[in-house]
């Protein structure tokens, strides 16, 4: 009795366990007789003696395709079934799905496997469709965070059912109380609000706002009429730092300070000197603004001002170095309006001299000259050796010993 396993094809797996369970006989014995009722597809004698399926169906003859079309689908070359566009498996599929258009269950088929993004419900709002897909574009080319479609479409759905026609017309604020309306809180409108915080504002310092960048610009054509530069859209990278102007309450003021701070970004003046620069600017305009010295315009910044300003700024309780920075900060202002010819009715006396500069008080260092110290008291003098008849008879005998 042969107990060789018999080959997968010739017996298919109810009859291989019924073999094994007989002890492994004989294997055309076991066909002979394998029991009662087959198990399978086929009869064993019958699947025994058929050819193998790749040779069959090799010798089979090619069918005639007489024109019929095939399957609507660009990967399946079957032929269609009856009048449908479809195969018979992509027409069950697509009764299995509900029976939509057929051009949206083709597009869904062809999509199968990638990630895609449907904007189509934003077509009525082309401003929002226009910016979702221009931060989509920006977020996959900085490869920082993967975005899937699934995350993308309910922010679609989200802006398509707000009032807004752009991103930018919304704080991140209003847009996360639209977000909460209309869906209870979930994994899902995290993303939602990752996605728009990402296109609104930057949540770190590398990443930029995206869509206000692509509004407003860059270079200094674009920037410099505004009142708040971010440096960033003039070409420094690495800095989220942004210059403010518009704390300067005169526009006759404000327009040259722009003009000096980006002639001093201009020869290599650092930020932080750019910055002292406007502080001092912004405290020159509070000074200006005063009513008791309410001037109109830099013809009224003569020497006799200055000087009213200089008394102003003794009584500044900030250090002499900084109070001193002012100055020097706006002599060079004043210097660059003459220059560069920016102002012509700057008096010729709106200038600082070194004697204007604040000095530090030379005691104000030493103890007991600064303010509100106490003078040290001085040490005593050395008190004279006592003489050995100061010290009584008994000292004197024992110094003379």
């Amino acid at each position: 009795m042969s107990t060789t396993a018999p080959h997968p094809s010739a017996l298919c797996r109810g009859h291989y366990y019924r073999w094994q369970r007989r002890g492994g006989p004989d294997i055309g014995a076991f066909i002979a007789d394998p029991g009662p009722g087959p198990v399978g597809r086929t009869e064993l004698t019958e699947r025994a003696n058929k050819p193998e399926k790749k040779k069959w169906v090799a010798n089979l003859p090619a069918a005639a395709d007489n024109g019929r079309p095939i399957c609507r689908l660009s990967f399946c070359t079957l032929w269609t079934q009856g009048k449908s566009p479809l195969c018979h498996n992509h027409k069950f599929r697509w009764y299995a799905v509900g029976s939509p258009e057929i051009e949206e269950f083709v597009r869904r088929c062809e999509a199968a496997g990638d990630d895609s993004f449907d904007f189509r419900p934003l077509d009525g709002k082309r401003q929002l469709k226009l910016e979702s897909q221009y931060a989509l574009q920006c977020r996959h080319d900085e490869r920082q965070v993967n975005t899937h479609s699934s995350a993308l479409s309910s922010v679609i759905r989200l802006t398509a059912a707000s009032e807004a026609s752009s991103l930018l017309e919304w704080p991140m604020e209003q847009w996360s109380e639209h977000s909460a309306a209309m869906r209870r809180a979930s994994h899902d409108q995290n993303g939602q609000l990752a996605f728009l915080r990402y296109a609104h504002e930057p949540e770190h310092e590398h990443e930029h706002e995206h869509l206000e960048d692509l509004a407003c610009g860059s270079g200094w054509e674009s920037e410099f009429p505004r009142d708040v530069w971010v440096l960033r859209r003039l070409g420094i990278e690495g800095t989220r730092a942004r210059l403010r102007f518009d704390r300067i309450a005169q526009p006759w003021l404000r327009e040259p300070a722009k003009r000096f701070v980006r002639w001093r970004l201009s020869i290599g003046r650092s930020i932080n000197q750019a910055v002292v620069d406007i502080l001092a600017l912004n405290r020159l305009s509070g000074f200006l603004a005063d009513p008791r010295v309410a001037a109109g315009g830099l013809d009224a910044v003569d020497r006799k001002v200055l000087g009213r300003y200089l008394a102003d700024l003794a009584v500044d309780p900030r250090s002499v170095h900084s109070r001193g920075r002012d100055i020097g900060s706006l002599n060079a202002f004043f210097h660059a309006i003459r220059r560069h010819g920016w102002d012509q009715t700057l008096p010729a006396s709106a200038t600082f001299y070194p004697d204007d500069f604040p000095r530090p008080d030379p005691g104000a260092g030493r103890a007991g000259h600064g303010p509100g110290r106490t003078a040290r008291q001085p040490r005593p003098l050395a008190q004279p050796r006592e003489s050995p008849a100061d010290l009584g008879p008994h000292a004197v005998r024992a110094a003379g010993r």
